[in-house]
């Protein structure tokens, strides 16, 4: 039996890099969910990003950012306001609330992490081009796995 705990992000789109108020006609609602919270702690950092900079850790580079406590093995999580085009979107789980991913021997992570679409990767982070997705519609909803290494 799956748990899910909906959080809800109701911000300006200024506050995280887009300019200006985004029309509600030009704009979306993100529902992310995302699988594979190793544990009931910790806390997760979704990353939104418009382009390659920053992908896809540096929640600088984001266009929306948003973090909240993990309490389930899988969590929906809402962003609203995200204006239409196409992005990347990265979930950590911050096991131990740092605020960055841990890594271990040879920079592999040793938190887990996912990203839409899933890409895979062995060495190093998956393309941008194979995270992007398009929101062109009120709501759009992607499905995102952790894993860890």
């Amino acid at each position: 039996m799956v748990i899910a705990c909906l959080l809800t992000l109701a911000l300006p789109a200024n506050i995280y890099g887009q300019q200006g108020t985004v029309s509600s006609k030009m704009a979306g609602k993100l529902v992310i969910m995302a699988s594979g919270f190793k544990s009931g702690g910790g806390q997760f950092i979704v990353n939104v990003f418009a382009t390659e900079a920053g992908y896809p850790l540096d929640s600088s580079q984001a266009v929306r950012t948003y973090n909240g406590d993990v309490t389930h093995e899988t969590m929906e999580i809402q962003l609203e306001e995200i204006a239409f085009g196409t992005y990347a979107v990265t979930v950590l789980h911050d096991e131990d609330k740092d605020g960055k991913m841990t890594t271990g021997f040879l920079g592999m992570p040793k938190e887990a992490i996912g990203i839409s679409n899933n890409p895979r990767s062995y060495f190093g982070a998956p393309a941008y081009e194979d995270a992007l997705f398009k929101i062109n519609q009120i709501e759009k909803t992607i499905a995102i796995a952790l894993h860890s290494h």
